[in-house]
């Protein structure tokens, strides 16, 4: 979700790689290699790649965040199990404790 907001918000792939993409075509062109574009257009869409795995990384760890914090919340809402024959009772320190809090303990 984030890396779907910031391209939003952020220039474009295009006009972004455009100056990128002509640099390393300059730097590789100095080897005097016939093929500069096209292996400078390769390294462009290697680092386009890499960023973009990046982003996906970031995106599934923000997912598990608010998953696990819906999951807490929903477990804070959890109540006391009601009275029945298959509710344990409280033995010990439990029951000095409920006592304390103000619920009757058999």
């Amino acid at each position: 979700m984030r890396s779907w907001l910031s391209s939003k918000r952020g220039p474009t792939p295009v006009t972004a790689c455009g100056p990128i993409a002509s640099a390393t075509s300059r730097i590789r062109s100095r080897r005097r290699s016939g093929s500069a574009p096209a292996r400078a257009l390769g390294t462009l869409s290697a680092l386009v790649q890499r960023e973009a795995n990046v982003l996906a990384y970031i995106d599934g760890f923000w997912l598990c965040f608010w998953l696990a914090m819906a999951a807490l919340f929903s477990v804070a809402l959890i109540t006391r199990a009601p009275p029945g024959p298959f509710t344990p009772e409280p033995f010990g320190f439990a029951k000095t404790v409920l006592r304390k809090c103000g619920v009757t303990v058999s």
